[in-house]
């Protein structure tokens, strides 16, 4: 008999990403949002990105680039050595700029990780991506594969995901690659709405951060933000989503059918 074959995480294609951080802003769980931009253009592992404190973040400018110290991480105690991160997307760079302004030094950008995992999981089956079966390491897996196909550059791969080993990097890659080319993602008019949602945000000034824990979503009803007349609100047949039309101040309210 043959061994079965590993169960990994699937690699997070860049359009994904946008639909998931859409929805994140949407909600108005912005921090969270920027962590699943970390997660995917950092590359990091969870237990990195779970672990980043403001205090880990150096920015000194909303452009960038950012410095992440991830200490002693998984590669690291292997070789005795602290090891760090930077970052030079622009929209990444600004929204942890934001987020370190205003945050003591050891806020963590995922609050709890058990309650952060939650999110992740109620966000990826909001959008209707469940069927899929991502995972919080799709984001490292995803954002490597994404950075390869922009630049080509694989030793620029190895140094920003920290591999030890080129086989290992090599493999995630060709997998990730084959995954990306092969994978149909279940986009909708819903969720083609979110990425559209997130993507006009990159031109527009960062709305303000939410510093109290998430809430959660209870059987796929939204609650309206108080005095908040453009939020998401609670409907009996569907779902109300605000977005803007790129380029212009127009509003229109979008119905998800439940």
């Amino acid at each position: 008999m043959g061994h079965p074959l590993p169960n990994r995480a699937p690699h997070l294609s860049e359009d994904a990403l946008h639909v998931l951080v859409g929805y994140s802003l949407v909600k108005g769980w912005t921090t969270f949002a920027h962590s699943l931009l970390l997660g995917f253009h950092g590359l990091l592992r969870t237990g990195e990105l779970l672990g980043v404190q403001a205090e880990h973040v150096s920015v000194g400018n909303p452009k960038g680039p950012t410095v992440i110290s991830l200490g002693l991480t998984k590669a690291g105690k292997r070789q005795a050595a602290a090891e760090s991160v930077t970052l030079h997307a622009k929209d990444v760079c600004r929204r942890l700029y934001q987020w370190k302004s205003q945050v003591n030094g050891t806020a963590l950008l995922t609050g709890p990780a058990h309650k952060w995992r939650k999110t992740f999981n109620e966000v990826i089956t909001a959008v209707g991506f469940d069927c899929i079966d991502y995972r919080p390491y799709s984001l490292r897996r995803g954002g490597a594969t994404h950075y390869f196909t922009l630049h080509g550059r694989f030793d620029s791969i190895l140094i920003l995901g920290r591999w030890q080993a080129a086989a290992t990097a090599r493999l995630c890659l060709n997998e990730g690659l084959a995954t990306i080319a092969e994978l149909s993602l279940p986009m909708t008019r819903f969720s083609k709405n979110l990425s559209i949602q997130y993507l006009s945000s990159l031109t527009k000034p960062l709305p303000k951060l939410e510093l109290t824990k998430n809430p959660s979503q209870k059987r796929g009803r939204w609650k309206r933000a108080k005095n908040n007349t453009r939020g998401v609100s609670s409907m009996g047949e569907g779902l109300q989503l605000p977005w803007i039309w790129p380029g212009t101040e127009v509003t229109q309210i979008y119905l998800r059918q439940g």
